[in-house]
């Protein structure tokens, strides 16, 4: 009888044991899953209602993926009234933008960046004709300054002193 009630502690204790590791784990889901879904939110509202992954589509097994757990931990027991039916109800109440309107988003995003790339690019091959402009004028400048230099010096004027050169 000894024997009985040292055995019935023991799976008493192992049985508390893998109860307490079932709950741990069913917390660890449940948050892995919540914070999946307010990462998930941040992104959507980030991309103007786009979901930027999967083809835009939000789905449980979405969820699942970026919270890395198996679908199949949505349809367990412990989830099935509680996780699962937290993520159905979150996902539709998402007003997420379709396919279409997501390659429509998409389309337009690239459009106006390429338009933007366009400005710049205008801009670069103005500021590179205005640099080749103002080397010309430079060069003109310089050959100018070098013959009145030369005029100076050899005007003979007392009073009319050539001016140093700059940088040479």
């Amino acid at each position: 009888m000894l024997k009985d009630t040292k055995d019935k502690k023991i799976n008493d204790a192992f049985s508390e044991a893998g109860s307490k590791h079932a709950r741990g784990r069913t917390a660890d889901v449940i948050q892995r899953t919540r914070e999946a879904l307010a990462k998930m939110e941040a992104e959507i509202i980030e991309n103007f209602g786009v979901y930027p992954e999967n083809s835009g589509r939000l789905t449980q097994t979405e969820v699942c993926r970026r919270a890395g757990i198996a679908k199949i931990t949505l349809h367990s027991p412990a989830h099935r009234q509680t996780t699962r039916l937290e993520v159905e109800s979150w996902i539709a109440k998402q007003q997420i933008k379709r396919k279409s309107e997501v390659q429509k988003f998409v389309s337009e995003r690239a459009d106006f960046w390429k338009n933007e790339h366009g400005k710049v690019a205008s801009q670069i091959c103005l500021y590179e004709l205005q640099l080749v402009e103002k080397d010309v004028e430079i060069r003109l400048l310089r050959a100018e300054n070098e013959v009145l230099r030369e005029q100076l010096t050899m005007s003979g004027r007392r009073k009319i002193a050539a001016l140093p050169k700059r940088g040479k």
